[in-house]
C-alpha cells in the first residue's frame, strides 16, 4: 500500500513527473527513465517491528536530466523545481488519510534531511534525495493473515 501511495503521487498530483521507479537506483545512463523521475527504495535497514508498530525507511530521489545546451542553467532550475517537488512529496504523505482497519493514522517521522544531487549517472541527472520513515500500526499485536 505505501508503494502504491507513491506511485499515486507521482502518475496522478504532480504533473511535473513522468515516472516512477521502485527498486534500486539506477547509476547507469537508461533509455527508459523518463524524467522528471520519483524514484524510492527500501533503506537499510528496511523495516523494523515491535508490539503494535511497523516502521519503514525509504531512500526518494527527485531526478531530472539537464538541457545540454545549457546544462549549469539547466541544473539550477532543475534543483530548485525538484526541491519543490521533494515538499510537495512529503506534504503529501504527511497529509494522506492513512486510516488502518484498526482507525490509527499512519506517520511520518519528522524533520528530514534532504540531499542535492548533481551529474549524479551517466544522464547526468540532478536533484534532491532524503530519507522518510513511516510508522504503521501493527506490529505483532494483530494477526494481519486473513483466517
Amino acid at each position: 500500500n505505501i508503494i502504491s501511495i507513491f506511485q499515486y503521487f507521482a502518475e496522478n498530483k504532480h504533473k511535473q513527473i513522468k515516472s516512477f521507479r521502485f527498486g534500486s537506483i539506477a547509476t547507469e545512463n537508461s533509455e527508459e527513465v523518463k524524467y522528471t523521475v520519483l524514484w524510492a527504495k527500501l533503506a537499510e535497514p528496511g523495516a523494523e517491528l515491535d508490539f503494535q508498530t511497523d516502521t519503514f525507511l525509504f531512500d526518494i530521489l527527485i531526478l531530472d536530466k539537464p538541457n545540454i545546451k545549457n546544462e549549469y542553467q539547466s541544473t539550477i532550475e532543475i534543483l530548485s523545481d525538484t526541491k519543490l517537488i521533494a515538499n510537495d512529496f512529503i506534504s503529501y504523505i504527511n497529509r494522506v488519510n492513512w486510516v488502518t482497519n484498526y482507525s490509527t493514522l499512519m506517520k511520518i517521522n519528522l524533520p528530514i534531511t534532504m540531499t542535492d544531487y548533481v551529474n549524479m549517472n551517466a544522464d547526468k541527472a540532478a536533484g534532491w534525495g532524503f530519507q522518510i520513515k513511516l510508522t504503521v500500526p501493527q506490529g505483532t499485536e494483530y494477526c494481519s493473515i486473513p483466517l
